[in-house]
C-alpha cells in the first residue's frame, strides 16, 4: 500500500477499490480499525436514520479531483499501455474524472444498543467506485491485530473524517429549506409545495455536485446549462416533473455533451 493518500478522488477511489463488491470485514476488528471509525461514528451521529434502515445513517460528501498526475503520470499510462499520446492521456484523464468535485455517499451503520448483538458498518460509494468498506462483528470485542487487510479501510477513515465533519454538502443540505428552495415559495407558501419546487431544489443541488459552484453565471451552453435552465425554469410546469425524470437527465450528462 501507499505511503500517502491525499483527499483527492483518484486516492479514494483507490481505497475503496480494495473492498469493492465484497465483504471483507466479517470478523472482529482490530484496536486501530475501531479507533479510526469511532469519530467517523461520533461525526454522524445526529444525522437522521435512513427511511429504509433505521440502523443506518449517511451523508453526501464532495472531494475534488486533484491533478492530471494525481490520477496518473504519463509514464504510467504509457507503461499501462493505456495511450500513445499525450492527447490520448489528456483525453482519457477527461473521460475517468470530467468533473472538478465527485461526489460520494458515506454511509454508516450501526445496531441499536438494546440489540443481542453488535456490529459497525461503513459503506462509501462514488460515480465510479463502491465497497462496503467494514461489516464488523463487535460481539466478542476487538483483537490486537486483525488477519484481514485494514490500512485501506483505516487510512479511508482518516481521509473522509474532516470532509464528513466540514463538508460543504452538509450545509447546503440544510438550506433546502432555504437558499436552494424555488423563491416562488415565498408567494405560494409551503403548503402548497408540489414536487415542481421539490425537483427546483434538487436541480440545483446537483448542479452543485456536477460543477462545484453553487451559480450558472459562467456556464457554458450545452447538456448542463440546459439542465439547469429546465429544472429552475419560471415555468413550473416545465420543470422535471418526477426525481426519475431529473436523474435521468442527470446521467445523460456526459463530457462530450457537457
Amino acid at each position: 500500500m501507499r505511503k500517502e493518500y491525499k483527499l483527492i478522488a483518484p486516492d479514494i477511489n483507490r481505497l475503496i477499490g480494495c473492498y469493492s463488491h465484497e465483504i471483507h470485514n466479517p470478523e472482529q476488528p482490530s484496536v486501530a480499525m475501531a479507533e479510526a471509525l469511532d469519530p467517523l461514528f461520533k461525526a454522524m451521529e445526529n444525522l437522521a436514520p435512513l427511511k429504509e434502515n433505521d440502523e443506518a445513517k449517511g451523508i453526501w460528501v464532495t472531494i475534488p479531483r486533484g491533478r492530471i498526475t494525481d490520477w496518473r503520470t504519463y509514464k504510467e499510462a504509457l507503461e499501462y499501455e493505456e495511450v500513445d499520446s499525450k492527447k490520448e492521456y489528456e483525453a482519457l484523464w477527461q473521460d475517468e474524472y470530467p468533473f472538478e468535485m465527485e461526489w460520494y455517499f458515506v454511509g454508516i451503520s450501526e445496531n441499536k444498543p438494546d440489540s443481542s448483538w453488535k456490529f459497525r458498518g461503513l459503506s462509501v460509494t462514488g460515480r465510479r467506485e463502491h465497497g462496503l468498506i467494514v461489516n464488523a462483528d463487535l460481539k466478542d470485542g476487538l483483537r490486537e491485530e486483525a488477519w484481514y487487510k485494514e490500512e485501506p479501510a483505516i487510512e479511508l477513515c482518516k481521509l473522509l473524517l474532516p470532509v464528513v465533519e466540514h463538508s460543504t454538502m452538509t450545509s447546503l443540505q440544510s438550506d433546502l429549506k432555504g437558499s436552494l428552495n424555488d423563491p416562488d415559495l415565498i408567494h405560494v407558501g409551503f403548503a402548497n409545495y408540489e414536487m415542481c419546487h421539490e425537483t427546483y431544489a434538487l436541480t440545483r443541488l446537483c448542479y452543485y455536485i456536477l460543477t462545484g459552484r453553487t451559480n450558472i453565471e459562467k456556464q457554458r451552453v450545452g447538456a448542463i446549462k440546459r439542465f439547469w435552465d429546465k429544472g429552475t425554469s419560471t415555468d413550473r410546469s416545465t420543470r422535471f416533473q418526477s426525481v426519475d425524470e431529473l436523474f435521468t437527465a442527470v446521467r445523460a450528462i456526459t463530457d462530450n455533451n457537457m
